[in-house]
């Protein structure tokens, strides 16, 4: 099997970090949370559609943060 620059297997910080996140707050596991993210078929659209709402929610509220802290500070 090649390695595949693009394809790697780090994880983002700001992804795992919301991922916790969402785990923490839907009661699901960190686990259950990556495989919704990469979209396993395994994961029922009930649990997806839950993990991607809380999931898609902390990350507008931190775009909202930042864009709030740009108007804060300027550049």
């Amino acid at each position: 099997m090649q390695n595949n620059p693009n394809n790697s297997n780090k994880r983002d910080p700001e992804t795992a970090i919301r991922a916790k996140r969402t785990a923490e707050l839907t009661g699901l596991s960190l686990s259950t949370i990556y495989r919704v993210i990469i979209g396993d078929p395994r994961i029922s659209k009930e649990t997806t559609d839950k993990v991607m709402m809380v999931y898609m929610e902390l990350k507008d509220g931190e775009k909202q943060l930042i864009e709030a802290v740009k108007q804060l500070i300027p550049f």
